[in-house]
């Protein structure tokens, strides 16, 4: 946890919690029958940092840390970009 604090992880908590708040809120409130990918947005964004954090070296190799950080990072956006086309309704 030496490069992140709650402040870098907060947009991501709220963002992971209101894709899972979307999807528990039934088909209905997505558009076609995707409502299920509320969930995997929601679950690639609050997983993607504590998942990098395990890989990471704590300071050991700080090359390391910085490439597996920078993938993480590039996963979050693709995620997020992804969710705004999905909300949307682009292909």
């Amino acid at each position: 946890m030496a490069y992140f604090t709650d402040r870098y992880c907060c947009p991501g908590r709220f963002a992971g919690a209101t894709g899972n708040y979307a999807g528990a809120a039934g088909p209905e409130s997505a558009r076609g029958n995707l409502y299920y990918l509320h969930y995997v947005y929601g679950g690639i964004v609050a997983l993607a940092i504590p998942v990098a954090i395990s890989y990471a070296t704590g300071k050991k190799n700080l090359r390391r840390d910085i490439l597996i950080y920078s993938i993480a990072a590039l996963i979050l956006a693709a995620a997020g970009a992804r969710a705004t086309m999905t909300g949307l309704g682009l292909p």
